[in-house]
């Protein structure tokens, strides 16, 4: 009885516009980068002054991918859910890795809103990805701990 928990949450902003693609088969996919930052405690002086930031990129599928597309834009604050995933391909003999968050739901955050309590919510229904963005299932043998 095997359950895989695989959950991301990001909080940030974009660092640039989303980049819609299509592929052959009509489906949307739409990548973007989303900084995230943290304060971190200056040991000279004490104060929590220092600020890090954390890049992240973040894949949309189908209709939540034309939406970002649509309506986040550089600098735009989202938060985001979904999962993360690192993938591989072979690239002139070498193999290359790329980890990245698989969204299934984006609140925008900031701009025009219909409603004065927060942002609007969208959220993707699991459906098939293509076939470069699947993963191998995990078993428990894989599992570190």
């Amino acid at each position: 009885m095997s359950k895989s928990l695989n959950s991301v949450q990001l909080l940030g902003r974009l660092g640039k516009d989303p980049d819609m693609k299509t592929t052959d088969s009509g489906m949307q996919i739409t990548t973007c980068s989303i900084a995230t930052s943290r304060n971190v405690k200056n040991k000279a002086t004490g104060k929590y002054d220092t600020e890090l930031t954390d890049w992240h990129r973040v894949v949309f599928f189908d209709k939540l991918a034309g939406i970002v597309a649509q309506y986040l834009k550089k600098g735009s604050l989202t938060h985001i859910t979904g999962r993360i995933q690192t993938r591989s391909w072979n690239e002139n003999g070498v193999t290359k890795y790329i980890t990245e968050i698989v969204a299934n739901n984006m609140i925008m955050l900031d701009g025009k809103q219909d409603n004065a309590g927060g942002g609007s919510s969208y959220t993707q229904k699991p459906e098939p990805e293509p076939e470069q963005y699947k993963s191998k299932q995990e078993t428990n043998d894989d599992v570190p701990f």
